[in-house]
């Protein structure tokens, strides 16, 4: 019971800083950061989990469960119940890879911030900290994935839940930026936009790498 009460005490601590994320003054390093964003995860994870459970029991008894990652697995198809624990299993390692997109994110927001734009007084610990408290509502949003996409409605509530969850999270991370570094809020949002806008340039040249990879294998191969 104390494992539970302090997991829950953790939870609603976490949701009182991206309720108010102004209000999170605290100066963590980054074991605390990391820290502090597993201590949420439980509570994502059993929403998975709920949410995933209640596919496999819908799956079983022959209704279609085409989930966001698998729009592909019906009823019909005998696959539904596999796709289900596919999805959940997948929204399971998201949660953990986020760490990974936090921190190649942070990297980027305070190279621009700090060096381009010039405008975050402190330290990365700072940044990836801002950066992960954005994540939060990622995180505590996510079982979206396992929800079905049988019916219209249900799809309106996802695509819903999706923007919510990115304009939350975006809301975040930007108030926590101007907090943690102790900036003007407009200045930091134009910080913010530009770093973004670097994420994605990032991203794009990843893709257009990988896409360049395998077409080249491809060609390799054939000969």
């Amino acid at each position: 019971m104390k494992a539970l009460s302090a997991i829950m005490q953790s939870f609603y601590r976490s949701i009182g800083y991206i309720l108010q994320p102004t209000r999170f003054t605290n100066q963590l390093s980054i074991r605390e950061t990391l820290a502090l964003y597993y201590k949420f995860l439980p509570i994502p994870i059993i929403l998975i989990l709920i949410v995933g459970m209640i596919g496999l029991l819908l799956a079983k008894q022959g209704y279609s469960y085409a989930t966001f990652w698998s729009p592909q697995l019906t009823s019909a198809t005998g696959f539904a119940s596999s796709g289900s624990a596919y999805t959940t299993l997948f929204a399971l390692i998201c949660l953990s890879a986020l760490m990974l997109t936090a921190f190649i994110n942070a990297a980027i927001y305070h190279v621009v911030g700090k060096f381009v734009v010039r405008t975050w007084r402190g330290s990365f610990s700072k940044t990836f900290t801002a950066v992960v408290l954005g994540m939060l509502p990622v995180a505590l949003l996510l079982f979206i994935l396992s929800l079905p996409l049988a019916n219209p409605p249900t799809r309106a509530v996802i695509n819903s839940l999706f923007t919510i969850m990115y304009v939350w999270g975006g809301i975040v991370t930007w108030l926590s930026l101007a907090t943690q570094h102790d900036t003007n809020k407009w200045r930091t949002l134009i910080s913010y936009i530009i770093g973004t806008l670097f994420v994605i340039f990032t991203l794009t040249i990843y893709i257009n790498i990988e896409i360049t990879v395998s077409i080249w294998k491809e060609m390799l191969g054939s000969i």
